[in-house]
């Protein structure tokens, strides 16, 4: 049995009948017909009194005809609520002021943003049909529970407006309350979400990390290094290349009020038109293993620091040197090359573990055929066993030389900057560069948001900006505990 709806106000009495039963009918028209002699109008029936006769209790045809919406009574919450992960929260969320920028540019939303937040923290979870249920147990700072309609009324009134002056609002404060460092370092990177929904512009073909034959929309963070907190993010067409979002994602990060920026970015952001884009900037770019330079140089310096004391860096357990570029394409920039002995064991078993399983799943092939020559030629001789038959069984071995030549590289690892300083500065950004990788770990496993659930660009929009704001706060409180966290890992 349906539910009656929530009481509304009465209409104006002069267009209203009500009858001795309690039933309203509403009215705009009422004349005398001479030819049947009596009175005509329009009625229709538009509810029922409630019980103390002050309200009405309306149906379809009222929010029809006065064109609105059918309120919701909220889910109830329980008498007895859990409070200890709110007050934490809560705690954190005033440590760079982010409560009082959501307070600020979203002043009839923010305390649903947080609330919201708060669950996708708490429960783990992102589907707002399960928001009620963790409501019921868990207080969120609201004195109601929220219904998944009302999730979505939500998500689709976050403005992009507003989400542009709150993050002015929340970097400036950041960075005028961080006393870790004057000159702040950032990682770069981004990441992309499968979607079924059919309804967002933002979602397209385009080179899926979890190939899903699904479209996809890109979503890239600035996490601060030495916290790992996220302070920016945006999102953009899942057609569009990470390296050629790079250069609109500096402007705008740029108008925000980021200056005087040294950011790491991982291997596939590595362009020379990327490097050109932010010439204005510190920054550090991971040389992907494919690039000729980076080979050609560990080749020619890799034999200097391989296990050699003075290129030791004792607080990293690595090797590492710096080189002033001279020729003409990267003059006066400085290339970092590294070597991890513990890293380099770790590939050179992988890869010969790799070659001995791909051998054997090879081996059960029936016929050779030259795709399977060259799909696996990186790790493997493919032959015909009998080079005038039509179909034979293939022939496979190792392919030595291509594996030895991956084992001398094993280890080696190269950065290009235009920021000089000692080698074991460098590497020590480079490997808290994983700060924003570990962001988008927590968004799609901790938050389940590997696909998201919205159904357009208004709620998906609006979704990823609470998504943030979880993020933000997750971040922000382990940095602040970490010590703790440090002392428990270390048991």
């Amino acid at each position: 049995m349906k539910k009656a709806a929530n009481p509304v106000e009465l209409p104006d009495k002069k267009h209203l009948k009500i009858l001795k039963n309690g039933y309203v009918y509403y009215f705009t028209m009422n004349k005398w017909n001479n030819d049947k002699k009596r009175p005509e109008d329009d009625r229709q029936i538009i509810g029922k009194l409630s019980d103390d006769k002050t309200k009405l209790i309306p149906n379809k045809n009222y929010f029809k005809l006065f064109n609105c919406k059918e309120l919701e009574e909220p889910p109830k919450i329980d008498t007895t609520l859990s409070v200890g992960q709110y007050l934490a929260i809560q705690k954190t969320s005033s440590i760079y002021d982010l409560y009082k920028s959501l307070e600020k540019n979203f002043p009839k939303q923010y305390e649903k943003i947080f609330a919201y937040a708060l669950f996708m923290l708490d429960a783990s979870d992102s589907i707002s049909q399960h928001y009620s249920k963790w409501a019921f147990k868990n207080y969120s700072g609201l004195d109601y529970s929220l219904s998944s309609s009302m999730c979505s009324e939500l998500f689709e009134n976050i403005s992009e407006e507003s989400i542009k002056s709150f993050f002015k609002d929340y970097i400036k404060s950041y960075r005028e309350k961080n006393n870790v460092e004057k000159r702040l370092c950032y990682a770069f990177d981004s990441t992309n979400q499968n979607t079924y929904a059919e309804n967002i512009i933002l979602a397209e073909y385009g080179k899926a990390k979890k190939d899903l034959n699904l479209p996809i929309i890109n979503t890239s963070y600035f996490a601060d290094e030495v916290t790992g907190i996220p302070l920016y993010y945006e999102i953009f067409y899942g057609s569009l290349l990470d390296k050629t979002q790079l250069k609109y994602s500096l402007k705008k990060s740029q108008e925000l009020g980021f200056s005087k920026l040294f950011i790491i970015f991982d291997r596939g952001y590595y362009s020379a038109e990327n490097v050109d884009s932010i010439r204005e900037n510190s920054y550090a770019f991971l040389l992907p293993e494919t690039l000729n330079m980076a080979n050609e140089y560990i080749k020619i310096y890799g034999k200097d620091i391989k296990d050699k004391a003075e290129a030791y860096i004792e607080d990293e357990k690595a090797y590492g040197i710096k080189i002033k570029l001279e020729d003409e394409a990267f003059k006066g920039k400085f290339l970092y090359i590294f070597y991890d002995s513990i890293r380099a064991d770790e590939e050179r078993l992988n890869l010969q573990s790799k070659a001995a399983c791909l051998k054997e799943k090879v081996s059960k092939e029936k016929y050779f055929s030259k795709k399977l020559q060259e799909k696996y030629e990186k790790f493997l001789t493919i032959t015909k066993m009998n080079f005038k038959a039509k179909k034979t069984p293939p022939i496979v071995s190792i392919n030595i030389k291509s594996i030895q030549e991956m084992m001398d590289k094993a280890g080696f690892f190269a950065c290009l900057s235009n920021e000089e300083m000692n080698p074991s500065e460098m590497l020590k950004m480079i490997r808290k560069r994983d700060s924003v990788e570990k962001v988008f770990k927590r968004m799609k496993c901790g938050l389940k948001l590997d696909t998201p659930y919205a159904h357009n660009d208004a709620t998906y929009k609006g979704k990823m900006f609470v998504c943030f704001v979880a993020l933000n706060l997750l971040e922000t409180f382990r940095y602040f505990i970490k010590d703790y966290l440090a002392s428990v890992s270390s048991r």
